[in-house]
């Protein structure tokens, strides 16, 4: 089953470029302004790398955590279809179960959490110019864009069972996680020019209490490990994701056993 939803998730992405010139035209302009704000957003966490570390943390924990928060924020405000409606596949006789652990390597297949795949090759690149490893970059990064998809996954499947009439499209959705990416990132880091390697106090004091939380925990690995304070956001990191999972296989049993009114 997993194969077969991944084939399936491939062909609707490739569908989205394909049908009257109007709609193709809207979906690739999409496409390219995406592509744009991401290569904008990966140039100015390279430019980083020179950056001190206290001052590149701030950035990139901003940055991220507004990220992470926009994939659920996105989901719900921008009305989103979910093409993997764990209802579409009930025709498979499937547990929900199995079909929540199906439908969920295919849900990586999609523009959005691409791009913050790049986005996390980035930031990994980054702090490995910083001094850290590169096994916690990694995992940071792995982490980081799991977390994001599931907070997509978990924000839609609410949507679905709250919501019957859904409007928009998917890409509503990738335009908003599209403004989230480019301009809370770049307007901090365009700010940071003027902080002369130090880092302003009331940044320092937000950035402290956004890493030790779900929405930036594994963003924080690299630099945690860098001053030694690596296993507390590492937990939290790992326990934010089972939590997350755990959430996602209660709501696909919900989806698939509660009948609509």
């Amino acid at each position: 089953m997993v194969a077969h939803v991944l084939r399936l998730r491939l062909d609707l992405l490739i569908g989205a470029l394909r049908g009257d010139r109007r709609r193709v035209t809207r979906h690739a302009i999409a496409l390219v302004l995406l592509v744009v704000a991401v290569g904008v957003v990966c140039a100015g966490i390279l430019s980083l790398r020179t950056a001190p570390d206290d001052v590149a943390f701030a950035v990139t924990m901003i940055g991220c955590s507004a990220l992470t928060l926009g994939f659920f924020v996105a989901a719900i405000v921008g009305g989103a279809d979910d093409q993997l409606d764990p209802r579409r596949f009930a025709v498979f006789g499937a547990t929900p179960r199995a079909t929540a652990w199906a439908t969920l390597p295919a849900s990586v297949i999609s523009v959005p959490v691409l791009g913050v795949v790049v986005v996390a090759a980035a930031l990994a690149t980054m702090w490995i110019a910083h001094g850290a490893t590169t096994a916690v970059a990694v995992a940071s990064a792995v982490l980081g864009v799991l977390t994001c998809m599931l907070f997509a996954k978990i924000a839609l499947a609410i949507v679905g069972l709250v919501l019957r009439d859904r409007r928009s499209r998917e890409l509503t959705g990738v335009f908003l996680i599209a403004m989230l990416v480019v301009v809370v990132p770049v307007v901090v880091f365009l700010a940071s020019l003027e902080w002369r390697g130090e880092v302003p106090s009331a940044l320092t004091q937000a950035v402290d209490v956004l890493a030790p939380t779900p929405l930036g925990a594994a963003w924080s690995l690299p630099a945690r490990e860098l001053t030694g304070s690596f296993a507390a956001p590492l937990l939290v990191a790992v326990v934010t994701l089972l939590a997350q999972t755990a959430l996602w296989l209660w709501l696909v049993d919900r989806l698939l056993t509660t009948t609509e009114r």
